[in-house]
């Protein structure tokens, strides 16, 4: 990775964004703030050591075949609920072995504050099997979402600095999306936008490459539009095979030819090759003047700036477009949350501004986390709950169980944007009693490194499209799982133009 050494000083120009903090510093901090915290699992006087974690006990001859309970309740796409009912069954901390891989699963925010105070300088997470192999037999140097010690610790630091700032809207972005979602009134069919999910995926990589580039190549967008729409259209697939792999030994999958595996390498080969195409284009037009060029600036360069920006552009055409569908599905069975939301926008310029559009946007990602599961492995024995869990253990902190806990969100099931309004003169919220409960970007210093960019993307799009459209819903969906939380079936929404 062409980053330079570890005493590289960074842009000036970026020095004032966020404070320059020792990462041991915040660590500190937030293991002093879990241990002031008075929970029922914080404090044992005599840890229970890991083989005592409870279980379901399993034939020695299927123990490393998935769960026969999981595989008839709709397998790998419903281990969301398949969890849940062990956490039901077992509490809040168990183990279970899915198939060749065994995880700890853990769904009291408490304890999951604990692992994240813990996750050690270098935080290692789960890969999926199948992007691992397909790195190796294709030799493909991935972001850094795969990139682990001193070479992820250096290259974070520089990306730090770039993203994790506030990111605001500007009026050509403005008006570049009020133009966009104009095109949305053309070609309905009986009030019906057609390919919701595939305009959404087109919108997400869109965005993504306005800020990698800047302002300055808004009037070459037509240029990126043709591969944006291609990408879109591939992109989902990814996510679509990988879980379809994640019930079968992957190697196995390959050898036997499964089409599985076939279509897998399929996507993932036409969706590197659109994006390299998205960066050649780029780089015709010298980079512009966004995120990739204070990259470059700050050191990174060559291979390590074409393989981050790649999986930047491909991890946002999923999980952002896929988090405005899940918004969007609400705010249409919601009529009147939508209806306060456009009278708030057409008094706001700002729609940053607007309290009601950024909570809808929160209690959908409560609701609905795009990571039902976030892994870590620490890397020292730690004791978390009750049990001392020793290190290089796989934990699974279980996101969909937690973020609808009555414990931290009471009518945990019901849509209500107001239980993020904090109580006058407090900081706490009206019905939140931990807003760590729920974390659509992870935490810690390997959390979502897109979060500022997604945040805003996510308060642009549902503020556009609720100051355009009226919406209704047309069918109910439930969830399932491609890696990331996604609708059981397409959403399919009526929209108006409002007068």
């Amino acid at each position: 990775m062409n980053v330079r050494g570890p005493r590289r000083t960074l842009n000036p120009a970026l020095q004032h964004t966020i404070p320059q903090q020792d990462i041991w510093h915040k660590k500190l901090i937030l293991c002093r703030f879990f241990t002031s915290q008075n929970t029922s699992y914080s404090t044992y006087a005599t840890p229970r050591t890991a083989s005592e974690i409870p279980c379901v006990k399993q034939i020695p001859l299927l123990k490393n075949i998935v769960p026969v309970e999981l595989i008839l309740n709709g397998g790998a796409q419903k281990l969301h609920e398949f969890i849940d009912n062990r956490h039901k069954q077992l509490g809040p901390i168990f183990r279970e072995q899915l198939g060749p891989i065994t995880s700890i699963f853990v769904s009291e925010a408490s304890d999951m504050r604990k692992i994240f105070a813990n996750e050690g300088k270098y935080p290692k997470h789960v890969l999926p099997e199948a992007w691992l192999l397909y790195n190796q037999i294709k030799k493909y140097k991935r972001g850094i979402y795969f990139m682990d010690g001193e070479e992820w610790f250096e290259c974070r630091k520089i990306l730090n600095q770039i993203l994790l700032k506030n990111f605001h809207i500007t009026p050509q972005v403005s008006d570049f999306f009020t133009k966009y979602f104009d095109t949305w009134n053309e070609n309905l069919n009986n009030g019906e936008i057609m390919d919701l999910e595939k305009r959404l995926y087109n919108l997400s990589i869109i965005f993504m490459i306005l800020h990698l580039m800047g302002d300055s190549c808004i009037t070459q967008a037509k240029t990126f539009t043709p591969m944006a729409n291609k990408l879109a259209s591939v992109v989902g697939e990814i996510f679509q095979w990988s879980v379809k792999l994640s019930t079968v030994p992957v190697s196995l999958a390959k050898s036997c030819g499964l089409k599985s595996w076939k279509n897998f390498v399929s996507s993932v080969d036409e969706s590197i090759k659109i994006s390299s195409d998205l960066l050649d284009t780029m780089n015709n037009l010298n980079w512009g003047n966004g995120i990739i060029r204070e990259m470059i600036e700050n050191g990174i360069s060559g291979d390590s700036l074409r393989n981050i920006v790649v999986d930047f552009i491909l991890a946002a055409g999923d999980t952002t477009a896929t988090a405005s569908q899940w918004t969007l599905y609400l705010l249409a069975l919601n009529k009147d949350v939508q209806e306060k939301i456009f009278h708030e926008l057409k008094h706001q310029d700002n729609y940053e501004n607007v309290p009601l559009l950024k909570n809808s946007i929160r209690e959908s990602m409560r609701l609905y986390p795009v990571a039902p599961f976030i892994t870590r492995y620490l890397p020292t024995n730690t004791n978390i709950g009750k049990y001392t869990i020793a290190a290089g253990e796989l934990i699974s902190m279980s996101m969909y169980t937690c973020s609808r806990n009555e414990q931290y969100f009471p009518e945990a099931n019901k849509f209500n944007p107001n239980r993020w309004i904090r109580s006058t003169g407090k900081s706490q919220y009206e019905m939140v009693t931990d807003p760590y409960a729920t974390l659509p970007y992870s935490l810690g210093s390997r959390g979502c490194i897109g979060k500022k960019l997604a945040q805003t993307q996510l308060i642009l799009t549902i503020g556009k499209i609720i100051s355009t459209y009226e919406l209704r819903v047309i069918n109910r969906v439930g969830i399932k799982l491609n890696l990331i939380t996604v609708p059981s079936e397409p959403v399919r929404l009526h929209i108006k133009k409002r007068k």
